[in-house]
């Protein structure tokens, strides 16, 4: 999939269905949690998927969510680094490419804030060294992703600049 359309695909699912990722979509995930970018080696930085999503939403409301609201999906990644200005950018970054990649799998994803690290990391029996610094709902899209328009104009002049440019 071309990289303008996995961006333009890209959004905040807040309603999963509920059905576990598949085997297949598991291992794929697995496998972009262990080939993680370079520059999270300079913030300690882990992702951790959490299968028992149930468990998650069950015992982080108040701690964790969105805008106030626990996400319930089936299954979350942690993203735990060491606490600092720096380490809290690059968990952003590494956060946004893992997103990208489990969208060209159409695989939804939503960020979860953290309210309590601290009571985070003893419920989900995480080491005190690193902090949880974000979560990241994940799961299939109740409903289906559609992709926009936006930069395919059928005509020279249209509302796309980019398309006057040779973009699709």
């Amino acid at each position: 999939m071309k990289k303008l359309k996995v961006v333009e695909k890209r959004r905040s699912v807040r309603e999963y269905k509920n059905k576990a990722l598949s085997t297949h979509d598991r291992n794929y995930i697995n496998e972009i949690i262990n080939t993680k970018p370079e520059l999270a080696n300079q913030a300690n930085l882990e992702l951790k998927l959490i299968e028992d999503g149930e468990m998650v939403f069950n015992h982080l409301e108040g701690y964790a969510g969105y805008y106030g609201k626990m996400i319930k999906s089936p299954h979350y990644v942690a993203i735990l680094s060491d606490s600092s200005d720096k380490s809290y950018k690059i968990a952003g970054y590494v956060g946004e490419w893992f997103i990208l990649k489990a969208t060209m799998e159409d695989i939804g994803s939503c960020w979860i804030e953290i309210k309590d690290s601290d009571k985070v990391n003893e419920i989900l029996g995480f080491d005190k060294d690193k902090e949880i610094v974000a979560l990241i709902a994940l799961g299939y899209a109740k409903t289906e992703i559609r992709l926009s328009h936006i930069y395919a104009t059928p005509r020279r002049g249209g509302l796309s600049t980019l398309t006057d440019l040779g973009y699709p």
